[in-house]
Order: structure tokens, then sequence, then C-alpha cells
């Protein structure tokens, strides 16, 4: 299950996201951030310097994750919400992800995603289908990096 968490949040690209004015990629703004995962236990991470959202930006930290190759097959930036939809494909299986991540004040957002396939080899050349998921994400700056 480890491998699916990494490609099923999309959103924690955005471990911060902050608008940049009306139609302009949102930034994710420099500092510490704190996230909840579907209501789970906070999670804080140091974000170094700001950088912007974008297409690549997306389909580049979802492939972090070794054998992963992604694409960003949508991309559409209304006001203060970016929907997406992006394809991986992790050791030969095809994943697809989509959702929205909404910013909802100054340096906040919420996140809403769906992941749909997948399967992690095991031992024995066989190979565990991975459920689809639905993951909500509530990211919020709390300062400087400590």
């Amino acid at each position: 299950m480890p491998a699916r968490t990494a490609l099923v949040l999309p959103p924690l690209l955005a471990v911060a996201i902050a608008a940049t004015g009306a139609n302009a990629n949102p930034i994710r703004h420099a500092g510490e951030w704190q996230t909840v995962v579907d209501g789970g236990p906070p999670v804080t991470a140091c974000v170094r310097e700001d950088q912007a959202l974008d297409e690549a930006a997306l389909a580049k930290v979802m492939a972090r994750r070794p054998s992963t190759e992604c694409r960003t097959t949508r991309f559409d930036l209304a006001g203060d919400t970016v929907t997406y939809a992006l394809e991986c494909t992790y050791r030969g299986s095809l994943m697809t992800s989509t959702g929205t991540l909404t910013v909802t004040g100054p340096d906040s957002f919420t996140s809403v995603g769906h992941s749909h396939g997948g399967a992690i080899p095991i031992p024995g050349g066989k190979a565990l289908a991975m459920p689809d998921a639905d993951t909500v994400m509530v990211s919020r700056r709390v300062g400087p990096c400590r």
C-alpha cells in the first residue's frame, strides 16, 4: 500500500498553494506548511523556495517514485481552482488521477482527488490491483521554516 499513497496524492505537490491572481498559476510559497489528509494527523513540511504550480511541476512530483512515468493530461485554471488529470505508469501499470486544488485563503488550499487503477507487482509474477481512492487534503502555511 505505500506505493499507492505516493501515487494517489498528486496534491502533495502543493504541500501548500496560494493564489497569485486571477487566472495565474498558483504559487507554493516558501515556509512551513501543515497538511491534513482525510482528517488524519497533521503533517508538517518545509518548502524552501517559492514554486509555481504548472503542468510540468505536477507530473514531475508524481514521477519522483522510482519506475514511475507521469504525464499531465488536463490542467485547467479558473479563478482560484486548478482542475487536473494525470496518467502515471508505475512498473508497467497505468493509474489515472483527477482532482481539483482550490485556494481557500492566503497561503491555504483544499484539494479533492480521485485515483483509479494501478497494480503493485508481488512475488510469483503476480500483481496486487489497487482499489480506487478518494482523497481530501487541507493545507496551510504556518510560518517560516524552522
